[in-house]
C-alpha cells in the first residue's frame, strides 16, 4: 500500500512552520513515505523546498490546495447562497481554518482558481495537486446547508432540469418535516454511497446540485492536469459525500486518486460522529437530536463500538464507486482539546484499510501535531 503524509501549514496566514522544523519530523521516516501532500500558505519558499527535498529521495510533492474556501480573504470570490437568497456564513475551525464556502457554478470562481495557482505556485515543481474543499458546506453550519446554493447562477442549472425556486421550497420543507415517517431527511435506506428517501424530488435534487460540484473538479483538475500534475481529491465519505455535493463516481473520473475522509476516531470536521451529530440537531423534529441520530445510525449501518466494520464497508463502497485509486484517510491526530487518538486505533485503521482492498492510506491531516508513536503506528506494515 501506498502512504502519504499531509501536513497543515496554517492556512493563507500561515503558522510560521519552517522547512527545518519539517524536515526534524519526518526525516527518519522518509524512506517508508511514498508522498507528502503539504499546504496551505501563499509563501512558495516552503514548496520549493519541499519540491527539491522530495526528488533527492524519491518521494513525490503534493499541493494542497482548497478549492471552494479558505482564500476568499486574498480575492473577491462570490459566496454560496440560501433559498431565502442569504449569504451563508461559517465560522473559523482550529483558529485559522476558514468554512466559508463559495459559489461552484460563478464564472469568476474557476478564474480565481487559476490566478492564485499561476500567480503563487505554478513555478513549483510539485508532482501533483490534492484539491480540498471542493464540496457545499455541510450540517455543520445549520439546516440551511443543504439547500445552498440557491444563487441566481445556480439557479440556472436547476431551472434546465425543470426545478423551480417554488419547488425547491417544497422539498426542503419535505426534508425539515423527515418525510411522512418523520425519519431524518425522510430517508429510507442507505447502499453503498446513495440513499432512498420517501420524496424521490429529494434524491434528483442532489443529483442535480451533484453536478455542480463536479463541473467545478472537472474544470479544475483538466486545468492542473495540462500542467503536468497528478490530481488527487479530498472526499467525504460515501454516506456524507452526497448530501456536501460529491459524486465519487463522476468527480473520480477527473482524478489519479481520492481520499475518503471516513474519519471514526476524531470529533471534528468530516468526522463521522461530528457529522452525525451536527446533521442530528440540525434536522431533528421537536428538538429530539439524541433520537435523530441514533435513527440515522441505525440507517447507515453505523455502529460506534465496531466501528471498523463501517470504515471497512465505506471503503469498499469508495472503490466500488471510484475510477481511480482510493487512498484512505486514516485521522492520526486530533485537537489538543479532544480525547488523544490511540496508536492501536490507528493500526486498526491501517488493517481495516487493508481488508477493504484500497490502493493506500495518507495520515490525515497534520503529521507535524501528531505522536511519534501515532505516525510510526501508521507507517508500519500489518
Amino acid at each position: 500500500m501506498k502512504k502519504y503524509v499531509q501536513i497543515y501549514l496554517g492556512g493563507a496566514k500561515g503558522r510560521g512552520i519552517t522547512a527545518q522544523h519539517i524536515q526534524k519530523k519526518i526525516e527518519r521516516y522518509i524512506d517508508d513515505i511514498d508522498g507528502i501532500i503539504m499546504g496551505w500558505t501563499l509563501e512558495p519558499e516552503i514548496y520549493r523546498w519541499l519540491s527539491e527535498y522530495t526528488k533527492k529521495r524519491n518521494v513525490k510533492s503534493y499541493f494542497w490546495f482548497p478549492v471552494l474556501a479558505e482564500f476568499n480573504s486574498i480575492r473577491s470570490f462570490k459566496g454560496i447562497k440560501s433559498i431565502e437568497d442569504t449569504l451563508i456564513q461559517s465560522k473559523n475551525f482550529d483558529g485559522d481554518e476558514n468554512f466559508s464556502f463559495y459559489c461552484p457554478s460563478a464564472a469568476s470562481t474557476f478564474e480565481n482558481i487559476k490566478h492564485i495557482y499561476d500567480m503563487n505556485f505554478r513555478k513549483i515543481e510539485f508532482d501533483g495537486i490534492f484539491l480540498d474543499r471542493i464540496r457545499f458546506p455541510s450540517f455543520t453550519i445549520g439546516k440551511e446547508a443543504l439547500f445552498t446554493c440557491c444563487c441566481s447562477e445556480c439557479m440556472k442549472a436547476y431551472e434546465t432540469r425543470g426545478w423551480t425556486k417554488d419547488r425547491i421550497i417544497n422539498t426542503k420543507y419535505s426534508v425539515e418535516r423527515g418525510g411522512g415517517k418523520g425519519l431524518p431527511l425522510g430517508i429510507i435506506k442507505y447502499m453503498k454511497g446513495r440513499y432512498e428517501f420517501e420524496n424521490v424530488d429529494i434524491a434528483e435534487y442532489l443529483e442535480i446540485r451533484m453536478g455542480l460540484i463536479t463541473e467545478i473538479v472537472k474544470r479544475a483538475a483538466t486545468y492542473f492536469k495540462q500542467q503536468g500534475l497528478e490530481v488527487g481529491l479530498d472526499l467525504f465519505t460515501p454516506f456524507l459525500a452526497p448530501l456536501v455535493g460529491q459524486d465519487y463516481r463522476e468527480v473520480s473520473r477527473y482524478a489519479d486518486f481520492v481520499k475518503p475522509m471516513v474519519y471514526r476516531c476524531t470529533y471534528t470536521p468530516a468526522g463521522i460522529d461530528y457529522e452525525l451529530d451536527e446533521a442530528a440537531k440540525n434536522i431533528s423534529l421537536d428538538g429530539a437530536f439524541e433520537k435523530c441520530a441514533d435513527q440515522y445510525r441505525k440507517i447507515i449501518g453505523y455502529n460506534r463500538n465496531n466501528s471498523a466494520d463501517f470504515m471497512r464497508r465505506e471503503l469498499e463502497t469508495a472503490n466500488q464507486l471510484s475510477d481511480c485509486k482510493v487512498l484512505a484517510g486514516i485521522e492520526i491526530h486530533t485537537l489538543d482539546s479532544l480525547p488523544a487518538i490511540k496508536p492501536e486505533q490507528i493500526e486498526e485503521g491501517v488493517k481495516t484499510a487493508k481488508k477493504a482492498g484500497v490502493d493506500g492510506r495518507i495520515a490525515s491531516w497534520n503529521i507535524l501535531q501528531a505522536d511519534e508513536r501515532n505516525l510510526s503506528a501508521f507507517l508500519e506494515e500489518v
